[in-house]
């Protein structure tokens, strides 16, 4: 067999991987979904959701990652890319 080669089918282009990423990571995790599983983890564990800390905010990543079939780091940038929790920067 002979295919041709689509040169959009693959990209390696770094705007078109961000474009891509971003993309399934909200189809993968909506907002509102991630929102209820971090509220739901923060009431389970009795934290103060005024008062976070990174540790806190590592536990909550964790165990809402583990609820919702993704990985730490895919979790951890969609929280990141929401702007779900603010930091000392």
């Amino acid at each position: 067999m002979n295919f041709k080669k689509n040169k959009f089918a693959f990209s390696s282009n770094a705007k078109d991987i961000k474009y891509a990423n971003a993309l399934a990571s909200q189809l993968l995790m909506p907002s509102l979904v991630v929102k209820q599983t971090l509220i739901s983890v923060i009431e389970n564990e009795n934290l103060d959701s005024n008062h976070l800390s990174q540790d806190d905010i590592e536990l909550i990543t964790s165990k809402a990652s583990k609820q919702l079939g993704v990985s730490y780091g895919a979790l951890d940038y969609r929280i990141k890319n929401l702007q779900l929790f603010e930091t000392g920067n």
